[in-house]
């Protein structure tokens, strides 16, 4: 059977709207007309924690990542998923992917890489001897590695895609993720500049972005839920 080997990749499939969007959905609550600077008008319902506006636009991607990644996504609960099936693919007719190039920023000696990919072979030929033997593949599925391919498609709101970059960008995510997010965060970025004007830069330490942003996490008020605010004033990452 065939075996291929690649990189994560990310695609944007569609979606609508944009700070003008927003910005229209948040004057319903006061009647008044949509202004000429909408980018800023989104950046002040995101500094004083009006968030709910922010849900009006929406984005559909088409993801390919390796299993452990793709489990990572879908713990974020308020997109939609479509997910590639081990079940219903067969893959004695569509070659197996397997996802072994480290993402830039992780040091991996050449070696290893090797390693893993002489044993996503073996994982793949056990596979195939596994369905010649009669198993399902449903059971056969099971000699498949983490590292093994996946095509998934993510939809959702502006204010999911903004809150789930937000957390996925920083230094302390995964390599492979943030490096996921950030394509992401450069597409919308053009449609959404005023909200996403709240997201960190790509590996920065930082979870707040604007003086704004720190003042309301300050005071307990923080648009995103990956930061708590305790008692003692303390405030940490909850994700």
């Amino acid at each position: 059977m065939d075996v291929e080997f690649v990189g994560q990749s990310v695609e944007y499939v569609g979606g609508y709207g944009g700070d003008e969007t927003i910005e229209s959905a948040a004057r319903t609550c006061t009647q008044t007309e949509v202004g000429g600077d909408s980018e800023g008008f989104v950046k002040r319902l995101v500094e004083r924690g009006h968030m709910s506006p922010t849900e009006f636009g929406w984005a559909d991607w088409l993801i390919e990542c390796d299993r452990a990644i793709q489990q990572e996504l879908t713990r974020h609960r308020h997109f939609t998923f479509n997910i590639e099936s081990t079940r219903l693919v067969n893959y004695l007719k569509k070659a197996l992917r397997f996802v072994t190039k480290p993402p830039e920023g992780m040091d991996v000696p050449p070696e290893a890489v090797e390693l893993l990919e002489n044993l996503c072979v073996t994982c793949a030929e056990v596979y195939e001897t596994l369905i010649e033997m009669g198993a399902p593949r449903d059971y056969a599925r099971k000699a498949l590695p983490l590292a093994t391919a996946s095509k998934m498609r993510m939809a959702g709101n502006s204010r999911a895609w903004m809150e789930m970059i937000t957390k996925r960008v920083t230094k302390a995510a995964h390599p492979e993720i943030r490096e996921i997010a950030g394509k992401v965060a450069d597409e919308l970025g053009k449609r959404f500049k005023g909200l996403f004007s709240a997201v960190p830069q790509q590996g920065s330490n930082d979870p707040t972005t604007t003086d704004g942003q720190r003042e309301l996490y300050k005071r307990g008020r923080v648009p995103h839920a990956h930061v708590i605010r305790e008692e003692d004033g303390t405030i940490h990452r909850a994700d």
